[in-house]
């Protein structure tokens, strides 16, 4: 093999992201308590930056004025809209830690005989359950592991099963739901015999068939068959429930009369402005405090030219955003219209990336709700006219037929898409499943009511 070196000239093109570019990338898609924490990071570090208080000092002011001075078209906030007072929104409450969902129920089984040594044994069989609240390993396993009999192990599951709440490391959900009917006191009893016996023909409403099965009535079997539907099948969700973290809503759309107002909401946002050091100090300062000065200053005008372009970008998106979804505003969910990112960035004249960076993360206060403004995107679906549906507004048609359909006759999938046909809407059956299931409805043969 032969090496050889050598020298090769080319032109080729690329994208080089400079250090400010991405700061003003993370600026456009911070959400607002991101932000917030940003730009506090930004005011400990560059001292030619501060908070625009009340008490501030001389400096140069950004993002603040006279609300009678400003411009039509630029943007306004809580601070400068003479309604901004009359705008709800809410404070953010402070985080609380939490102890593990765990701590309650291993403290129930040191309350019963066998203490300290039944603990341990819980601690184990709790930390083998999946997500649902189910074992997940053979309690054989488990024995060998500890190093105790496989009765010791059984016979502590069994006391967890009946913890509050009750079902916690079942190997199925029969096991599941008839340790809940225990806690109730109705083991032996008719709910019982169907969890065990007849679970899936309950599932599909077949109550006749269990009646003649279990020589009972058919009211005594809707009416077990509706205690059983009170029952958790994942009980691991009554122990352990995401925090819910509070929405800031970083868009406000309030109506005014006969037309809709975008309102920036920046209020647990710090105001910066620029405090730029005494002509006095630079005079007498070296080249090195100069270069810092310098620095930190052209720093700091950046961030707040970022600041400006991103309170611009959002809010004309906004702005164009009310004018395609007028009709959700005024009339709801099934008027809202498809929407992509690329017909919102061709007509602000930027990048589809720019439009799916400044959309990402944020929240829109409406007068029908706090939505995320991804809701109010979606490719659509073409009617028999030509016009285009959202797929939002086909899921809340289908709900509506669902909600007012017989339950003793359900509408199936086909029919459902049957009846969409008839009203322009090209769909087809499989794609209204997919809608049932996103909605988290059953089929129709689990609906069915005789």
């Amino acid at each position: 093999m032969e090496i050889q070196t050598g020298l090769e000239v080319g032109q080729r093109t690329q994208l080089v992201m400079t250090q400010r570019m991405q700061q003003s990338l993370r600026v456009l898609q911070a959400p607002s308590a991101e932000l917030a924490e940003l730009l506090r990071e930004a005011l400990s570090t560059n001292p030619f930056l501060e908070e625009d208080g009340e008490d501030a000092g001389d400096g140069e002011d950004v993002g603040s004025g006279d609300p009678e001075a400003q411009a039509e078209d630029e943007p306004r906030d809580l601070a400068t809209a003479p309604w901004g007072r009359e705008v709800r929104t809410w404070e953010a409450r402070p985080a609380v830690a939490r102890e593990s969902w765990r701590a309650p129920l291993l403290r129930q089984v040191r309350l019963q005989p066998g203490g300290e040594r039944d603990a341990t044994i819980a601690e184990y069989l709790l930390g083998c359950v999946d997500t649902r609240g189910y074992l997940a390993i053979p309690p054989e396993e488990i024995a060998r592991d500890l190093g105790v009999p496989v009765a010791r192990v059984e016979e502590v599951r069994g006391r967890v099963l009946h913890l509050e709440p009750a079902g916690l490391a079942a190997r199925d959900l029969s096991e599941c739901l008839r340790a809940q009917l225990a806690v109730r006191g109705e083991e032996g009893g008719l709910a019982w015999r169907l969890v065990g016996e007849g679970l899936p023909d309950v599932a599909r409403r077949r109550f006749h068939r269990l009646a003649d099965r279990l020589g009972v009535t058919e009211e005594e079997v809707r009416a077990a068959a509706q205690r059983i539907r009170e029952l958790w099948p994942h009980p691991r969700l009554l122990t352990e429930r995401s925090p819910i973290h509070p929405v800031y809503p970083d868009l406000l759309v309030v109506r005014v009369e006969d037309s809709y107002e975008v309102l920036l909401n920046d209020r647990i946002v710090p105001r910066l402005r620029l405090c730029p050091p005494h002509a006095a100090l630079l005079r007498r300062a070296d080249a090195a405090v100069s270069a810092f000065v310098g620095e930190r200053m052209a720093r700091a005008r950046w961030l707040l030219g970022s600041l400006g372009a991103r309170r611009r970008t959002l809010v004309g998106l906004m702005r164009l955003i009310v004018t395609e979804q007028r009709g959700f505003l005024e009339r709801g969910v099934r008027s809202l219209r498809p929407l992509t990112y690329r017909q919102l960035a061709d007509r602000m004249g930027l990048h589809e990336s720019t439009v799916a960076r400044a959309v990402r993360g944020k929240y829109v206060q409406t007068p029908r709700g706090v939505f995320p403004l991804r809701f109010f995107f979606s490719k659509g679906l073409r009617t028999l006219w030509g016009e285009a549906c959202s797929p939002v507004g086909i899921r809340a048609r289908v709900r509506e037929l669902i909600a007012a359909e017989d339950r003793a006759v359900p509408l199936g999938d086909e029919r459902l898409a049957s009846i969409l046909r008839r009203e322009g809407v090209r769909i087809s059956r499989r794609t209204v499943a997919k809608y049932r299931d996103q909605m988290r409805i059953p089929k129709a043969s689990y609906r069915r009511e005789p």
